[in-house]
């Protein structure tokens, strides 16, 4: 993303002058899960295999963490929703399973033979690679509770194959104070689009909850020239109001990776939205 946070352009200094500054409040008392991001802590789900390692639990990986080899320094999100993977290696010599962890750097969980499979449990948006003699063959993370099968040596883009009737029970968190349970939405094409209009407009007000309850998102006011411009971060189960005009495009993503979550365009009137549009 090319998201730029000065206050210097014309098109925000109007922004701002005319929508005021976004205000946060307190608009729920749900918190974010305990001991977020110490994933070794969480418990495996009902009927899962407890041999595997967990993310983030050093007795099942290698002590040494490699290099990025590479691949692109990106590292897992952090989230309690639950998952499992089959890796099949289809290559004509041995594999690499690393985890990435959360600063991007690697830790190896096993090496599979030629024609050997492996069940691993994993989280909900943990990014796995596989690499053949230090060469990255696939890279993937499960998008939501699930159970797949990853290929090692099908094509790169090649989807996951989900596994049925395997037994595997997805772990649903218990709701929070404030009814959240944590979710991870399916990912959202990050292309170009329209800018914010120029001219006059309806005023309108955006509320936005951070209905994750995983970590915080960013809410960006594309401005006339299509540069974002970042008015408000929000915590798991927080929200934030901002004043704003009819017309007017705004983008929220994941505060710390940058992802994007969605893109609206505000209404004439009060709009309420959850950042990752969980069912309730």
């Amino acid at each position: 993303r090319s998201a730029s946070r000065g206050a210097s352009s014309d098109g925000e200094a109007l922004e701002r002058a005319r929508a005021g500054s976004a205000r946060r409040e307190a608009g729920s008392s749900a918190a974010a899960p305990a001991d977020l991001g110490h994933e070794a802590e969480a418990t495996p789900p009902s009927g899962a295999s407890s041999a595997a390692p967990q993310p983030g639990d050093d007795a099942g990986a290698q002590a040494d963490r490699h290099g990025d080899g590479g691949a692109p320094s990106v590292g897992s999100m952090p989230t309690r929703v639950t998952a499992r993977l089959d890796v099949v290696n289809t290559c004509a010599r041995p594999v690499e399973l690393r985890w990435v962890d959360w600063g991007g750097a690697e830790r190896t969980y096993r090496t599979l033979a030629p024609g050997a499979r492996a069940t691993q449990n994993t989280y909900a948006m943990h990014l796995w690679r596989l690499y053949e003699d230090g060469a990255l063959r696939r890279e993937f993370a499960l998008p939501s509770s699930m159970h797949a099968e990853v290929r090692a040596c099908d094509d790169p883009d090649a989807p996951l194959r989900p596994v049925p009737d395997s037994g595997f029970v997805p772990y649903a968190p218990e709701r929070t104070d404030g009814g959240l349970t944590p979710c991870t939405p399916a990912p959202v094409p990050d292309v170009p689009g329209p800018c914010s209009p120029r001219g006059e407009a309806p005023a309108a007000t955006v509320v936005l909850v951070d209905d994750c309850a995983l970590e915080p998102v960013e809410l960006f006011w594309v401005d006339f020239d299509c540069h974002e411009r970042s008015y408000a971060r929000v915590g798991p189960g927080e929200l934030a109001r901002q004043a704003t005009f009819a017309g007017h495009r705004w983008r929220v993503r994941w505060s710390r990776t940058g992802q994007l979550l969605q893109e609206f365009v505000a209404t004439p009137g009060t709009l309420e939205l959850g950042a990752c549009r969980c069912p309730r």
